[in-house]
């Protein structure tokens, strides 16, 4: 698996992100397979629950508990939104964010699911994790539960098989140079159109966000009642 890609995700959490990918895939051999794609049911509320890094799909990390794959939440969706004995929708948070991938895609689903959805944040809903959680009719946070980290990092995987790359001559900013800063701001060039994707979808499944309030956020987080007067949270509760 290769990490390589455009991540919504904590710095903390994208820190470790290589070094324990190595770990897992050292004392793994089983294959990746999605989670149980029903939701528990509690006295007609479907729990689905978003906790670790988000994936698109399974892998070594959704493998270990330590992530979870959109494909498989939008199957626990899909089963609740189904079930005639489901009346509402809970999700349940304790996610650093994740892969961009698919989560644009999701948050419009749960944006438009016919029955009330809640998000619930008990640890953290950070940067995708956020994503998601703003798609929901009512957001929920324990006291000293984490919200925002709102923007967008390129994780690049270092080259070490000493491969020789040559690129054709219209075509230079396919390998930027990444030692030089023009070389970064094609890179952030990119990551600030889909910053701005991420925005969007954020104001739009939550009016009483503002553009430049998520801007004035800086990717910073904020923590239980805070979350809730910067406009990031409905409400403290349980």
């Amino acid at each position: 698996m290769n990490l390589s890609g455009n991540y919504a995700l904590t710095a903390e959490c994208a820190e470790g992100l290589f070094g324990l990918h190595q770990q897992l895939q050292a004392v793994s051999n089983k294959p990746a397979t999605a989670a149980a794609a029903t939701p528990q049911i509690i006295d007609g509320s479907a729990i689905i629950n978003i906790t670790g890094i988000i994936f698109p799909k399974a892998n070594i990390f959704t493998l270990f508990g330590i992530g979870v794959a959109i494909d498989a939440l939008a199957e626990q969706l899909a089963a609740a939104e189904n079930n005639p004995l489901v009346s509402k929708i809970v999700f349940n948070f304790d996610s650093p964010g994740g892969s961009i991938t698919g989560v644009n895609e999701f948050s419009n689903q749960i944006n438009v699911a016919t029955k009330p959805t809640a998000a619930y944040v008990t640890g953290q809903a950070a940067s995708a994790g956020y994503w998601l959680a703003a798609a929901c009719n009512e957001i929920i946070i324990d006291d000293t539960a984490i919200l925002g980290s709102i923007g967008v990092v390129a994780v690049m995987q270092p080259r070490g098989d000493g491969t020789i790359e040559i690129v054709s001559s219209h075509a230079a900013d396919k390998r930027p140079d990444l030692d030089t800063e023009a070389g970064r701001d094609t890179i952030r060039a990119t990551l600030n159109d889909i910053e701005a994707v991420f925005h969007q979808s954020i104001v739009a499944h939550r009016p009483k966000m503002t553009i430049d309030a998520l801007k004035a956020l800086r990717g910073n987080v904020r923590v239980g009642a805070k979350a809730v007067s910067t406009g990031l949270s409905d409400r403290v509760g349980s």
